[in-house]
């Protein structure tokens, strides 16, 4: 069973789910909070998520104890990415890919992001797709308003099948190419990520030092 906590309007998805983790009333995992807006979503690198006309904004929160044994921590946000791209696929949007380690992309647009974080042995990861924006890229599926709720369970019953790191490794790493037209910047320098190397356990390597993140 998956409890929905449902809002019109939230701060963060991501931040109420962490209040409601505080509660001496905790619900029982996993549990799923959605909100059709948000005023101050979290981005990753510290960043503010805008709001967009239309938005698929969830968070769901599960036991840690559930992810498979072989999964590294650090790679959590590009092992939610990678099997919310294959959902996606199987729902039409063919073209999304996963700019490492955890932005959705369509094309050279940016439609979204994820955001994971392990309080104790709980996991939380939020999650944001734009549906419709003059700004930036957009998810070409039509997810109506009143469908959203359904859609993001057919997902969590996706994702909650759980797939061993080394399958979802294996796919991301045919697609790490899609990467090499891109820079980042690390330690205040900017780097090609033609010249980054994909290790096994999901971090990239430049000059012999280790990349989980981008912060």
């Amino acid at each position: 069973m998956l409890d929905f906590f449902i809002f019109d309007e939230l701060p963060s998805t991501q931040d109420y789910a962490l209040t409601l983790l505080k509660n001496s009333k905790m619900p029982k995992l996993p549990f799923c909070v959605i909100a059709n807006r948000q005023t101050q979503g979290r981005g990753s690198r510290g960043n503010v998520w805008e709001s967009e006309e239309r938005a698929l904004l969830f968070s769901f929160v599960f036991d840690l104890k559930k992810l498979p044994r072989d999964l590294p921590l650090q790679s959590l946000s590009l092992y939610v990415g990678v099997i919310l791209q294959e959902f996606l696929h199987t729902q039409g949007a063919e073209e999304l890919w996963i700019k490492w380690p955890n932005d959705l992309y369509i094309q050279d647009k940016k439609i979204g992001g994820i955001l994971t974080q392990c309080v104790g042995n709980i996991c939380v990861c939020g999650i944001g797709i734009n549906l419709k924006s003059k700004k930036y890229g957009s998810l070409t599926l039509e997810v109506l308003d009143e469908r959203k709720e359904e859609f993001i369970h057919d997902f969590l019953l996706f994702f909650f099948k759980f797939p061993t790191w080394q399958v979802i490794f294996d796919k991301y790493k045919l697609e790490f190419h899609k990467n090499f037209s891109y820079h980042f910047h690390h330690q205040n320098q900017s780097f090609s990520f033609k010249d980054a190397v994909l290790c096994e356990d999901g971090a990239i390597m430049i000059d012999d030092e280790k990349i989980y993140s981008l912060r």
